[in-house]
């Protein structure tokens, strides 16, 4: 068993080889591209950081003021500032990389196909909301109260609250990554039950076990309290339940629309659909031409009109000159 599994894990790292240096041959004129957006997202992220992420955080998110942040080592900042710009830059230069490398993830199957793009364009900004909205919940919420308990707590208990700047910010990194993938769940759930993989049905009679893993996964995320814990879980519980109700709408209406198709639908009715389209040509056929010979109308009854205006004075001075050659004759 073991062979095999080695053979299919060879297969699998040559050909992920083989991906990445077809991408990379492809992308080669374009490789300086991405490396200046890749430059740029580093000393933008270490710009920020320095100037005014740190200075940001530690007042919003250190509402505790016994809370004491330090640097335990002299190239805690700077390495840490490096190493979340180098992470900041990779997912900035990423897409641009992965746009002039589609010929090569077409051929091999990876790019996606036939799907239109205002479907991804609709799934990926869907996905980008529900993550910054998990992000803002830790940002808000999450965080101001758990530093708040744990600090108190180490008050209370005769302490001075000295948190690491590497372990506070890797606690404050991790965590909101955590929260912005959890908020993912109405979108995989929905997106399972649509595409039949984990039926609704599923989802929906093993709630009770959807809500202890939840909190067991809580449990592996958060510090050792049940503060934490609820304030990571019982979000997620919530937002379990909305999205059983979105999957039950979206099994509900592709279900309608495999009953209702538009296609059955035009097969029965093709008489009343064609009747319906007969009617409404002949409708617009007939305002075009009332709209045409009104317009056509309009311009000759302006002309006559102007005519007649035009040669009544003509025609009263004739008849005047003449009357007046008259009377000079008798």
């Amino acid at each position: 068993m073991s062979s095999y599994v080695d053979e299919d894990t060879a297969r699998a790292l040559d050909s992920g080889r083989e991906t990445a240096g077809t991408m990379l041959r492809q992308v080669q004129k374009h490789l300086q591209k991405v490396f200046i957006l890749f430059v740029i997202g580093l000393m933008g992220t270490i710009y920020l950081l320095r100037n005014f992420v740190w200075a940001r955080l530690k007042a919003d998110l250190n509402v505790q003021e016994d809370i004491v942040v330090v640097a335990v080592t002299p190239f805690d900042v700077i390495l840490l500032q490096v190493k979340i710009g180098l992470l900041v830059g990779i997912l900035v230069a990423l897409p641009l990389l992965l746009y002039y490398s589609r010929d090569t993830l077409r051929e091999r199957g990876i790019w996606p196909q036939g799907i239109p793009r205002w479907k991804i364009g609709t799934v990926a900004a869907f996905s980008g909301l529900l993550f910054a909205g998990g992000v803002a919940y830790g940002y808000g919420v999450f965080f101001p109260t758990a530093f708040q308990f744990l600090a108190q707590n180490a008050v209370d208990s005769g302490f001075t609250p000295t948190y690491s700047i590497v372990k506070w910010a890797q606690f404050i990194i991790l965590l909101s990554v955590s929260f912005g993938l959890a908020a993912q769940l109405p979108l995989v759930m929905s997106a399972l039950s649509y595409a039949g993989v984990v039926p609704y049905t599923t989802f929906r009679d093993y709630w009770r076990h959807a809500v202890v893993g939840l909190y067991a996964v809580g449990a592996l995320f958060t510090p050792p309290d049940p503060l934490t814990q609820l304030l990571w879980a019982t979000p997620l519980i919530v937002l379990y339940a909305v999205s059983l109700q979105i999957s039950k709408f979206v099994v509900t209406a592709k279900v309608s629309s495999e009953r209702v198709g538009v296609r059955n639908v035009a097969r029965a009715r093709w008489n009343v659909l064609a009747g319906a389209s007969a009617l409404a040509a002949a409708a617009t056929y007939v305002g075009y031409r009332a709209v045409l010979a009104g317009a056509r109308s309009g311009p000759r009854t302006r002309c006559s009109g102007s005519r007649r205006r035009s040669r009544s004075p003509s025609a009263r001075s004739w008849s005047r000159s003449g009357r007046s050659s008259a009377r000079s004759r008798t």
